[in-house]
């Protein structure tokens, strides 16, 4: 089911990134939306070597919800192959990207750091391109407006070169966005798919 209000969001959230960042430099973007979210953790503080984005995902279900169906069939719904279905926390993942039209495959090794009802969260393994130690969260929240469900993704601000020189960071974030917009398109097609299988209750993550 699609949100009633999810192209009025994304009209919004173009014109909030082109007010904040010159140059759409999409670094500490919290809340695109102007909408005040329920669930999940606190975003972190705003830092110019991390990023925070938000994306509606078309769907009115609670966050709870998405959470776990996420959790559950992250093989098929994750942007990046590697990730396991219900995995726990102190898990080891290496998830892998193809690039330049297969020519090369980039590896981007993450320890499970926190699985909750409404959010889990990796930290970057010796090997990853932006750095040892950088924490991404990904969580789950739903705007009291209109009811949409949003996937929220941001990092901490510590991480590789990749990640502190503005120019190189500039592209680097620029990739995120476009993974983690892939991501949330991949949670609306799939949803569905998943909820008429009739899946027994979902299980509590934390």
């Amino acid at each position: 089911m699609s949100g009633p209000c999810l192209a009025k969001r994304r009209w919004r959230r173009t014109q909030t990134n082109h007010r904040i960042y010159a140059g759409d430099d999409p670094v500490n973007n919290s809340d695109p939306s102007g909408e005040t979210s329920q669930g999940g953790p606190p975003a972190p503080t705003p830092s110019a070597t991390s990023y925070d984005y938000s994306f509606d995902l078309g769907l009115i279900i609670d966050p709870t919800t998405v959470a776990t169906f996420v959790h559950e069939d992250c093989a098929n719904v994750f942007p990046i192959s590697g990730c396991a279905d219900n995995f726990v926390q102190g898990e080891h993942m290496l998830l892998q990207e193809t690039l330049l039209f297969g020519a090369y495959t980039q590896s981007f090794p993450v320890d499970v750091k926190t699985v909750a009802s409404t959010y889990f969260s990796f930290v970057a393994l010796p090997g990853h391109p932006e750095g040892q130690g950088r924490r991404i969260t990904f969580s789950f929240s739903q705007a009291t407006s209109c009811a949409d469900a949003y996937l929220n993704v941001y990092t901490s601000k510590q991480g590789s070169a990749l990640t502190q020189w503005f120019g190189v960071r500039t592209l680097d974030f620029w990739i995120a966005r476009q993974t983690w917009a892939e991501f949330a398109s991949n949670i609306n097609k799939l949803y569905g798919w998943w909820a008429e299988k009739n899946y027994p209750s979902p299980p509590v993550l934390a």
